[in-house]
């Protein structure tokens, strides 16, 4: 029986990526989330968080995810123009940022009373290898190859983090060490905008005005961290500027801790109160995942072409969700040189497949749909 309810499930979500928006161009978007995030601060210190904790065991994101270095930026922005599209443009990503981290020392020296927070431009100066991420995000945007995006303020749940602080030793010994994100629970306190309107608001206000600070421009799009966020959270992106929402097929609508109510929103729709335009990720290219549950390297590859085959035969552009994990070396080189590899390989079938491929940033498309309707 759980093979069939698994059967239906899939059929169903077969059915609702074939709704909304549709269009015969093949259409490819990579959307990266946690850019500018600081996660695990060093192998070292994950190595001793290990060492406390020997039966914990840790997921990808708890083993990889780092601050990207200038290397990291480098090598990716110069694979991606190793390739072009149909038109001629370069293979392009959308790096969606968070604008602020955890000022460890700072909290840990106020004893866990209070979340306080460093620009992102503050913690690429103190990172290893990093200080100069944001000119060469900046040299790729000019370049057309990268677009920041708006992620967050924070990628944490400042209530929920503090709350754990004060109970949850795994949290606590990690936090000593400068690591956010690791209890298997869920999301780990990481649903940022899984709060009450009013912090909500202030955090989404900082979080815009932030970005357009740090990167000179105003964020057309925005995706909400662990896809979770509420109603009155689109009216303040709308007012702020905001026309698009990243997202996946289903919305998490917070229910409370580590609890969502699934909300499905048609590709390309609109919504009736604030005029955003959602748009769905129908496509997963997350080796790092997939490489750690043991994945043949052909089969992450041949997974991906049929999630985009199945797009496109939806008459759906293909977007793809790709986290930064795939591409950050702080912790293993190896994690990022191997996957590198898979997106030049992955680019490469692509443009062989399609003759007539597109690559588009998150507001490209967003335009697209607004075009058509």
């Amino acid at each position: 029986t759980m093979k069939i309810i698994s059967i239906i499930k899939k059929c169903i979500k077969k059915l609702m990526l074939k709704k909304g928006f549709k269009t015969k161009r093949h259409i490819i978007v990579f959307e990266s989330d946690d850019w500018g995030a600081t996660r695990i601060s060093s192998k070292e210190n994950l190595e001793k968080l290990k060492n406390i904790y020997t039966d914990e065991t840790f997921d990808h994101y708890q083993t990889f995810d780092t601050l990207e270095t200038d290397e990291d930026v480098k090598l990716l922005l110069n694979l991606l123009k190793s390739h072009k599209d149909s038109k001629g443009n370069y293979a392009k990503f959308t790096l969606n940022f968070a604008t602020m981290n955890p000022d460890y020392d700072k909290i840990k020296k106020e004893n866990y009373q209070q979340i306080y927070l460093e620009s992102i431009k503050d913690s690429y100066q103190k990172g290893n290898n990093t200080q100069n991420v944001l000119q060469l995000v900046n040299d790729g945007t000019k370049e057309k190859v990268f677009l920041p995006q708006l992620h967050s303020r924070e990628h944490f749940n400042s209530k929920f983090l503090l709350d754990d602080l004060k109970h949850n030793k795994l949290v606590i010994d990690a936090f000593n060490l400068d690591i956010v994100g690791v209890s298997n629970d869920n999301y780990c306190a990481l649903d940022t905008l899984n709060d009450n309107e009013e912090n909500n608001k202030k955090l989404l206000t900082d979080a815009y005005k932030y970005f357009e600070n740090i990167f000179g421009f105003k964020s057309r799009t925005f995706i909400a961290p662990c896809y979770v966020w509420n109603k009155y959270d689109e009216k303040v992106l709308a007012d702020l500027g905001v026309e698009g929402l990243q997202s996946k097929i289903f919305q998490n609508l917070p229910k409370g801790r580590d609890k969502y109510k699934k909300i499905f929103h048609k590709f390309g729709s609109v919504s009736k109160q604030t005029n955003l335009v959602y748009t769905a990720r129908n496509c997963f290219f997350e080796p790092s995942r997939e490489l750690w549950y043991n994945i043949d390297e052909d089969k992450i590859i041949d997974n991906i072409l049929k999630e985009i085959q199945f797009a496109f035969s939806c008459q759906k552009p293909a977007i793809i969700c790709c986290h930064r994990v795939n591409f950050v070396s702080n912790i293993s080189k190896e994690n990022r040189n191997k996957n590198l590899k898979l997106l030049d390989k992955l680019l490469s079938q692509l443009e062989e497949n399609y003759n007539d491929i597109e690559y588009m940033f998150s507001t490209e498309l967003l335009d697209t749909i607004k075009e058509k309707k």
